[in-house]
C-alpha cells in the first residue's frame, strides 16, 4: 500500500520504538509507521485533531481495546490512551495525524519537546 510513496529511514523515538515517515504529497495529515518492540508501553497521550493507525503486523491494546493485523484504531481529542505492544508479536503500524500528539503525565510532558510526531 506504500509503495507510490517515498519512505524515510526508520529512526529511534524512544526506548524500543522507531518511526519511519512517509511522504504523502498534498495531505492534511503527517502519515508515518510506527515500529515498537515486543511489551512496549507507550506514554499515555491524547490528539488534538485525529489520530488513524492500521495494524500491518503484530497488536497492541489500550484502554479502548485491542488492536491486531489488519485493524483500524482511531483517535480524537476526547480519546486519551495509554498503548501496551503485544508481548509476544511487537507491532508495526501506520498512522496518519492531523493536529499534534499531547504527552500526559509527568514523563510524557518531559518527553514532549524531543518527540515531534
Amino acid at each position: 500500500v506504500l509503495a507510490p510513496y517515498t519512505l524515510g529511514r526508520w529512526q529511534s523515538v524512544g526506548r524500543g520504538v522507531a518511526l519511519r515517515r512517509v511522504e504523502v504529497p498534498n495531505s492534511e495529515a503527517r502519515v508515518f509507521m510506527l515500529r515498537a518492540q515486543p511489551g512496549t508501553r507507550l506514554p499515555a497521550h491524547r490528539h488534538t485533531g485525529a489520530e488513524w493507525t492500521t495494524i500491518v503486523a503484530g497488536a497492541y491494546e489500550h484502554e479502548y481495546g485491542r488492536y491486531a493485523a489488519g485493524d483500524l484504531d482511531e483517535a480524537d481529542d476526547r480519546h486519551a490512551h495509554t498503548p501496551v505492544v503485544d508481548r509476544a508479536e511487537g507491532c508495526t503500524c501506520i498512522v496518519a495525524l492531523t493536529g499534534n500528539v499531547r504527552f500526559e503525565g509527568m514523563i510524557g510532558r518531559l518527553l514532549q519537546p524531543f518527540v515531534r510526531l
